[in-house]
């Protein structure tokens, strides 16, 4: 079965993946000040109080979420030929849905910060609108798309687990809002629903297509829609436990070693696929992510759950997003300045060069390994390492934002005669490399 052509007529408008992946990074920053200023009630993994609900809100709302909606919101259009948000008479809707999400996870964190359900209410309605828009136009997209291949099978399932989420928490800050008690079912489905649906589906899923791109490979992988079955049955068997017995089992984390094993293995095929010999950090980085994924359930079952969350969040999800954000941002950038001919004597980048892996190893390394230090200090009780590791993550999200406004100031088509600064080659010479997003 083919892997999918890649379109590139029906992006959206540059801005608005950007203005999605640039609040993420800066919500991603101020969740690393948010736990340092509050890291009492998070060291000793205080879950129910008011601060630590806001840094996870702060993470799955203020980072990850912006984070994949600003990839979709680029990457559904080019995969399947459809007009997405922000396409043609779509910018000014995909404005209005932007700036009601960015207010609504404003209010919601606050409102959490603050113990003031009355906030977190109306943050979760302005939330629900967003992305029920956002649902809306992927799902046209998805379900009109033909051929249908692996990376879309996981995205529409990430976008089911993205609705359920958001609706039972809307349905929760509204009962919280009320003074009505919330059910750890609900609890607990939506965040089964949040965390292993929405995030774990969409972060495979586009990875399973972008990072092929990158690569000679034009084939589906060989074990996705086995791992997309596998993911979806353990996420409907974890659902009915918690529905019938109120709470995860202990070896819940287990049932995850099987797809995310398979899914490592397509990865490393396709890091084996490579055109040159040099080291991709984006696929080391995403291969680490999985291996922490991986060890989650050790450190859980040995009784450290802050280690077991520390390493879930930022080891996993937080260093996958950070991975493919290096692939995505070059192609949306290529995509939109340099995939018509700006004009003869014009220098442009080539794809690889516009975030070169020489910027994007720091941020990799630096957050890698201070997410190993941090996790490393929770299992042994050592706050100061706990600490230093937090300051170390905080530091490579901060050259990471800085590498990625670098990266969008400098992308534009230069005069020849501005000489070659070692990113630039001229357009012949790029499209000779080839580039396999164009193809």
């Amino acid at each position: 079965m083919a892997f999918g052509k890649v379109y590139t007529e029906q992006a959206p408008a540059l801005a608005v993946p950007l203005g999605y992946w640039l609040a993420a990074l800066c919500g991603g920053a101020a969740l690393m000040g948010w736990i340092a200023a509050h890291a009492d009630p998070v060291w000793h993994a205080a879950w129910g109080t008011p601060a630590v609900l806001a840094a996870v809100h702060l993470f799955t709302l203020g980072w990850m979420t912006p984070m994949m909606l600003g990839s979709l919101t680029q990457w559904l259009p080019v995969v399947t030929n459809r007009p997405g948000m922000g396409h043609g008479r779509g910018s000014e809707g995909a404005k209005v849905a932007t700036a009601a999400y960015l207010l609504g996870v404003g209010l919601l964190v606050a409102g959490m910060a603050r113990w003031d359900f009355a906030w977190a209410a109306v943050g979760g309605s302005l939330l629900a609108v967003a992305v029920g828009w956002h649902l809306a136009l992927h799902s046209r997209q998805l379900f009109t798309a033909r051929p249908f291949p692996v990376p879309l099978g996981f995205v529409a399932a990430g976008q089911a687990s993205l609705g359920v989420a958001v609706g039972l928490g809307l349905g929760m800050a509204l009962g919280l809002a009320r003074g009505r008690p919330v059910s750890w079912t609900t609890v607990g489905t939506h965040l089964t629903a949040g965390l292993g649906g929405w995030f774990l589906l969409t972060l495979i899923g586009v990875s399973y297509k972008l990072f092929p791109m990158f690569s000679p490979s034009r084939r589906e992988p060989r074990w996705g829609w086995l791992v997309l079955a596998w993911t979806l049955l353990v996420l409907l068997l974890t659902v009915g436990w918690v529905v019938a017995r109120g709470g995860w089992p202990r070896w819940w984390l287990c049932t995850w070693w099987g797809p995310w094993g398979l899914y490592a293995a397509d990865l490393f095929a396709t890091w084996r696929q490579r055109r040159s010999h040099r080291l991709d950090p984006a696929v080391l980085a995403m291969l680490a992510a999985v291996a922490s994924l991986l060890a989650v359930p050790a450190l859980k079952l040995a009784g450290s759950p802050l280690a077991a969350a520390w390493l879930f969040a930022f080891g996993g999800l937080g260093l996958a997003s950070l991975a493919y954000f290096s692939k995505i941002l070059p192609f949306a950038l290529w995509h939109h300045r340099f995939r018509q001919r700006p004009g003869p004597g014009l220098l442009v980048p080539h794809v690889a060069d516009i975030l070169p892996p020489k910027t994007v190893w720091p941020t990799l390394v630096g957050w890698t390994g201070g997410v190993a230090v941090a996790v490393l200090g929770a299992w042994w009780r050592q706050r100061w390492a706990w600490e230093i590791g937090l300051g170390c993550q905080g530091l490579a999200l901060g050259h990471g934002l800085l590498q990625a406004f670098w990266a969008i100031g400098r992308s534009r088509p230069r005069p020849a005669q501005t000489g070659n600064t070692g990113i630039e080659r001229r357009l012949g010479t790029t499209e000779r490399s080839g580039t396999t997003h164009g193809r």
